[in-house]
C-alpha cells in the first residue's frame, strides 16, 4: 500500500495523472458513498465576501495580480485541454469570475 502510495504521488506531483482521477475513487461522503459516484463538487464555500491580494507582505498591486495569475494560466489551460472542451469552458468562466474580483 505504501509503495502504490507514493507512486499515485509522484505521478500527480508530475502531472502523468490528476488528483483527482488517483483519489476521488476512495474518498467518502457522510453517507458513505464515493464523492465520484455522488457528482458534483467535493465541496462548495460559495462566492467571496470580499478578496485581498498580497506580494512580499504588502498589499499587491493591480499589475501584480494579473502578471501572477497570467503566468499560471497556461498551466491550468493545458489541464483543462487535457479535460476537454467543458473543462476549457468551466476555465474560461473562473477566469472571468476571477477578472471581477480584481482592485
Amino acid at each position: 500500500m505504501r509503495d502504490w502510495l507514493k507512486g499515485q504521488i509522484v505521478a500527480v506531483e508530475t502531472g502523468i495523472l490528476s488528483f483527482d482521477a488517483v483519489f476521488l475513487p476512495f474518498m467518502l461522503t457522510h453517507d458513505g458513498r464515493t464523492v465520484s459516484g455522488r457528482g458534483g463538487a467535493l465541496f462548495n464555500v460559495g462566492d467571496p465576501e470580499r478578496v485581498e491580494f498580497f506580494a512580499e507582505g504588502r498589499p499587491a498591486t493591480h499589475d501584480e495580480i494579473v502578471a501572477s495569475i497570467s503566468s499560471g494560466m497556461p498551466t491550468l489551460r493545458e489541464m483543462a485541454e487535457r479535460d476537454g472542451p467543458d473543462a476549457v469552458a468551466e476555465l474560461g468562466r473562473m477566469y472571468d469570475k476571477a477578472m471581477e474580483l480584481m482592485p
